[in-house]
């Protein structure tokens, strides 16, 4: 019987290879061969990517200055003594009196009789003119505003005055005091001033146009012909969009002064200070920008080039200022707000010169353009509006009754008959309603599809 001896079995592992030199030599051939690659890539992408940043900065490079006489304004200068302004200044500092906590009522009277006569005496100036904003050579985004903010409360204060005025029984006084908010508006939309300058004045006007309409159809008048004339002190006073071509051109003044003055440690601030912090552009957007201006700043980042953009967009914002109101619903967003040139791929920007410069047009270019000559248009409509119901007014005096049509008026309530704006014809008209009604950029006729357009109505008694 032969004896059993044990046998020991090593289990042999199945990991063929337990550390880098248990490799065969192919296999490590292989491996090394991609880690090469990779780091080739980690290493060479980014060089490669400089050298093709810096040929192609070598390419394309900022333009040379250019000058635009059509968007040149002049200095103006006009005598203390004829300037609106002023008057307006004292007001501002009449209504502060007023609306103080620490003024006497005595003081607040004195203050509001001030106000009240001030207004008349600004009205009745030549010219409204920001002296700050006279030289726009001088004028920057750093430039202070006149008190806005008061000459709105003033003008609260001197509208509420006309009205009770008008309430005692003194019509003629308080027809005065409402036209003077009108004019004084009128001026200062006229005038060359910053854009929030213009759109004060606008407000201003048309607070003073609903505060005649508010007379004019609340009030018991003893005879026609005040509201006769009144209609007629508003001959002229439409704004045919002169004075908006000069917030314009003002505007182009201030965004030249902007781009041309950014170098890049200002860029750089904006971005990552004003730009995201409000909403301007995401972080994304601003990480690019500081990879960008510490790449090539020369290349992404043409002041030149951005002002010619800036020039082409504002020449095309100048022309809708003075177009016809007619045509303003008809206008393509392609005409005030044409194409940037930013690529829609990220990416791409990388590759895009000036990109710097086109996003931040894009910024500039904002579509209140369009809304401001939307107001003016408005505007002019509730001008010509307040013109027809004065004279309306004035017609249901002397015959107890309103005209079947607006053409009655003329010629012994209106020169001439005031035109809707927005189609050059006879403003929509219901004697039996009391309304008459403008059709509004969009063309359409309220009284006919329900009041769902851009349209306004006007209520006559």
């Amino acid at each position: 019987m032969q004896s059993q001896v044990p046998v020991e079995i090593t289990s042999q592992t199945t990991e063929p290879f337990q550390n880098p030199t248990d490799f065969p030599p192919h296999k490590k051939h292989h491996i090394v061969k991609i880690l090469s690659w990779v780091f080739g890539i980690i290493i060479g992408v980014p060089i490669v990517f400089i050298i093709i940043i810096n040929i192609l900065g070598l390419v394309y490079h900022d333009s040379a200055p250019k000058t635009y006489p059509s968007l040149e304004i002049k200095a103006v200068s006009v005598p203390r003594a004829q300037n609106a302004y002023f008057d307006m200044l004292n007001t501002a500092t009449q209504v502060r009196i007023v609306l103080s906590a620490t003024s006497t009522p005595a003081q607040k009277s004195v203050a509001k009789t001030a106000l009240y006569s001030a207004f008349v005496r600004a009205a009745q100036k030549h010219v409204y003119q920001d002296p700050v904003a006279a030289n726009p050579n001088s004028v920057s985004v750093n430039s202070l505003l006149p008190p806005l903010n008061d000459f709105r409360r003033a003008t609260i204060l001197n509208d509420a005055y006309a009205i009770q005025l008008a309430k005692n029984g003194k019509t003629s006084q308080a027809l005065t005091q409402a036209l003077a908010t009108v004019f004084v508006g009128n001026k200062m939309t006229a005038s060359q001033g910053d854009i929030i300058e213009y759109l004060v004045g606008s407000k201003i006007e048309k607070d003073g146009l609903n505060t005649l309409r508010a007379i004019a159809t609340s009030t018991t008048f003893s005879n026609a012909k005040i509201l006769i004339k009144t209609a007629s002190a508003l001959n002229g006073k439409s704004d045919d969009g002169s004075g908006l071509a000069k917030v314009f051109k003002l505007e182009w003044h201030i965004q030249k002064s902007v781009i041309q003055s950014i170098h890049t440690a200002y860029m750089k601030y904006l971005i990552n200070n004003i730009y995201v912090t409000d909403g301007t552009v995401s972080t994304t957007t601003a990480e690019f920008f500081n990879v960008a201006l510490a790449l090539k700043p020369s290349f992404y980042w043409h002041p030149n080039e951005t002002v010619v953009y800036a020039a082409k967009a504002m020449q095309r914002h100048l022309k809708l200022s003075v177009t016809s109101c007619t045509l303003v619903g008809k206008h393509d967003t392609a005409l005030t707000q044409p194409a940037s040139g930013i690529p829609a791929n990220h990416l791409l920007w990388y590759f895009t010169p000036n990109i710097i410069g086109k996003i931040q047009l894009s910024i500039l270019r904002q579509s209140f353009f369009l809304k401001l000559k939307l107001s003016q248009c408005d505007g002019q409509a509730l001008l010509r509006a307040t013109q027809l119901t004065l004279a309306l007014r004035a017609y249901q005096i002397d015959h107890h009754a309103l005209p079947s049509s607006l053409s009655e008026l003329v010629p012994n309530y209106l020169y001439a008959l005031p035109l809707d704006p927005y189609n050059g014809k006879a403003f929509h008209y219901s004697s039996s309603r009391g309304v008459i009604y403008s059709v509004g950029y969009d063309g359409k006729n309220s009284l006919s599809s329900g009041g769902s357009d851009a349209g306004a109505t006007f209520i006559v008694k």
